[in-house]
């Protein structure tokens, strides 16, 4: 296999998703893993999410 393969895989991964990311990891050659970004829902509240915010600087 080639990169062009590889690459397409990580295109197909990504298409599983609300977001446009995906990942193949490879190596010598071989898949290794496959995969795609994965949202998680949040129940904190608006100030929970705020204080974590302020506290981490995100």
């Amino acid at each position: 296999m080639n990169a062009e393969v590889f690459m397409r895989l990580a295109i197909e991964e990504a298409r599983k998703s609300k977001t446009p990311f995906g990942a193949v990891i490879v190596k010598d050659n071989r898949i290794v893993e496959c995969s795609h970004v994965q949202l998680l829902q949040s129940n904190l509240s608006k100030e929970q999410e705020a204080k974590l915010r302020e506290d981490f600087g995100s």
